[in-house]
């Protein structure tokens, strides 16, 4: 066998000298090779806890990374951050489905296997690669620093994270640590690559018009940990959930039943009565699923940027989770902890580590097919269905809505726990790869009675029945512990946040007459109009120096303003490093004009929202402060 590792390690050095000198330190991992059936090699080595552990197929890993980049590559995608590289079938992969120009930061944690697979395959095609970065054997905190090399070229929106499963597997924590500062640093720089500019903005807007509700309803924080060893079943709408309501009606009593939003009219009208239901969607169309149903037994756990109705208008009790973005994280400061909830892409995923968080055991999916059971996209009842229903016309049936809206998924051939043929979407099995990484970080056993669908790598399958008989026999007070919870915030706390709000709203006034005023000067010099073009340039980026050192809410601004500062950040990049002269003072400035017309904009719509959050919070505290001044008169009438 042909063995690599000088011709990589001299191309390694032309490319990335740092990197190839770490490696001419570092021992290969110990390793058992394959031959697989197609010729490829695959490795098998030792996890931490001593079992054997495969890194490829050992049938087809050139198949295998076929189907992974198929099912995790964005459309229009022009940048790639890939967790994990193994013997880096996947981005060969990678190379033939992205455009020429694209770029890609590999993030291997495991130096030592990285140093074997030099010796096992010839790499030099992707060493002299222009767009491909390493971050090979860093620590977490060192990968971002990569990010500078990566997103000079390469618009923010079109960035995907592919994951080698059996990577991130063999270092889960290493790779949630990383994913989590990747996130925050794109955020940081602004541009957010799951979300776009009117999302965030829309983000921001349902959080301050729920702010009453943040301050009236206590934080979920509070019933973490509160049912170790109760079993939590995680209810979501994939078609086989239809089979599971009579038992789900019996589990009442003896487990936790955790619902989506999508899935509490299905169970309402089949009289089961979840105890929670999580809502995290900003937009309206989610509020058709809580709509109308009235008591449904369930307290709702809400995300204040879910959209304002859906709190409003629901019947029960209600709790606040956080997903620990921007404007929660300063709420915090004020309010104390709400309970952080992990959501990733879906609700479920955030219902999931809901359970977690309650200290539920063991967690047990119901309705949880990630694929299309029966030819069907959502279980039987949903919102959805019942608005195919009401437009459906003759000849077609709901099975026909349901295969066409199938049809416009990227579906994909499985086979589902009992073997048969089945379809899924792309989406779907991104979630699935997301849980079963979620699932190999959770302590608490994890079972799945969905008895339909894909199921995960790893985790058993079961009927509902059995979980009723083996986990949850005996019968817990779940009501009344989650009754005993209902607390509002203290007056102190409510004058606090007040106050953060109108001072905020002063704060915003003053960036938008900062950028009014650089506006202004840019306008001047755009028009020749301006007496003194240089000192008026020096004027335009003293006036953006000091946006920025309104660090109070520079990051609000850049979060809802996304879309301008990379503008911004594109066009400065270019200019960077040229001479000052009239050619560059002429394209600056129109640069630094577009800038503080985003950034007006943005701060005005903020302020807005700000002034009406306060005015609310004001109202509650003036009339809170009235009953006190009632029930002081009271008491001395009385005395």
């Amino acid at each position: 066998m042909t063995n690599y590792l000088r011709t990589n390690m001299e191309a390694l050095a032309r490319a990335n000298p740092d990197l190839a000198r770490r490696l001419s330190l570092t021992q290969p991992a110990a390793v058992d090779l394959i031959e697989t059936r197609s010729g490829a090699l695959s490795i098998r080595l030792q996890n931490a806890g001593g079992r054997p552990f495969t890194l490829h197929s050992t049938i087809d890993p050139l198949a295998e990374a076929r189907r992974m980049v198929e099912t995790q590559l964005r459309e229009n995608s022009n940048a790639c951050l890939v967790y994990g590289f193994g013997l880096g079938y996947h981005m060969d992969e990678l190379l033939k489905r992205m455009p020429e120009n694209s770029s890609f930061l590999v993030i291997e944690p495991q130096i030592s296997i990285f140093r074997k697979t030099l010796e096992l395959r010839d790499l030099r095609h992707l060493f002299s690669h222009p767009g491909i970065f390493w971050a090979v054997g860093e620590k977490e905190p060192e990968v971002p620093a990569h990010f500078g090399e990566l997103f000079r070229v390469i618009s923010l929106e079109g960035v995907t994270v592919i994951s080698h499963h059996p990577s991130v597997k063999l270092c889960g924590e290493y790779f949630l640590a990383v994913d989590e500062l990747c996130r925050k640093w794109i955020i940081a720089v602004g541009g957010n690559f799951l979300t776009n500019v009117s999302a965030v903005r829309t983000y921001l807007s349902n959080t301050l018009d729920n702010i009453n509700a943040i301050v009236d309803h206590p934080p979920i924080k509070k019933l973490f940990g509160r049912f170790r060893q109760v079993p939590g079943i995680v209810i979501s709408a994939g078609p086989s959930l239809d089979r599971h309501m009579g038992l789900l009606r019996l589990l009442e009593r003896h487990a936790v039943l955790i619902c989506v939003d999508t899935t509490l009219g299905p169970l309402h009208r089949s009289g089961v009565r979840p105890h929670l239901v999580l809502a995290g969607d900003s937009s309206e169309n989610n509020f058709r699923h809580l709509q109308g149903l009235g008591d449904t037994g369930a307290a709702l756990v809400a995300e204040p940027m879910t959209h304002p109705r859906i709190v409003s208008e629901f019947v029960g009790d209600k709790f606040i989770m956080s997903f620990d973005e921007v404007l929660m994280k300063k709420l915090k400061v004020l309010l104390g902890d709400f309970g952080i909830v992990r959501a990733w892409g879906s609700i479920s995923t955030g219902a999931f580590d809901l359970a977690r968080c309650l200290g539920c055991d063991p967690i047990v999916f119901v309705g949880q097919d990630l694929s299309f059971t029966g030819g069907r996209y959502y279980a039987h009842g949903t919102y959805q269905e019942l608005r195919w229903l009401r437009d459906l016309a003759y000849p077609r049936t709901l099975d026909d809505v349901h295969r066409w809206r199938m049809s416009k998924e990227n579906d994909l051939d499985i086979a589902d726990i009992y073997g048969q043929p089945g379809r899924t979407s792309k989406a779907l099995e991104a979630y699935r790869h997301y849980f079963e990484r979620e699932i190999s970080q959770t302590a608490a056993r994890v079972l799945n009675a969905s008895e339909g669908g894909t199921g995960f790598q790893g985790v058993e399958n079961v009927t509902l029945e059995e979980v009723l008989w083996r986990y949850a026999r005996k019968e817990i007070p779940i009501r009344s512990i989650i009754a005993r919870a209902r607390t509002g915030r203290s007056k102190g706390q409510t004058s606090r946040l007040f106050d953060f709000l109108k001072i905020t709203a002063e704060q915003l006034e003053s960036v938008r007459d900062l950028c009014n005023r650089g506006f202004v000067t840019a306008r001047a010099i755009h028009q020749k109009e301006s007496i003194d073009t240089t000192a008026d340039y020096h004027q335009m980026e003293e006036i953006y120096e000091n946006i920025y050192n309104r660090k109070e809410v520079l990051t609000l601004l850049e979060n809802a303003n996304q879309g301008g500062l990379l503008t911004y950040q594109r066009g400065a990049e270019k200019l960077g490093g040229r001479p000052l002269d009239e050619k560059l003072i002429d394209e600056a400035t129109a640069l630094y004009g577009a800038f503080f017309v985003s950034f007006y904009q943005t701060a005005a719509m903020l302020k807005r929202r700000f002034e009406q959050a306060a005015l609310s919070v004001g109202c509650k505290l003036s009339d809170s402060q009235s009953l006190e001044t009632d029930k002081n008169e009271r008491l001395l009438q009385a005395g």
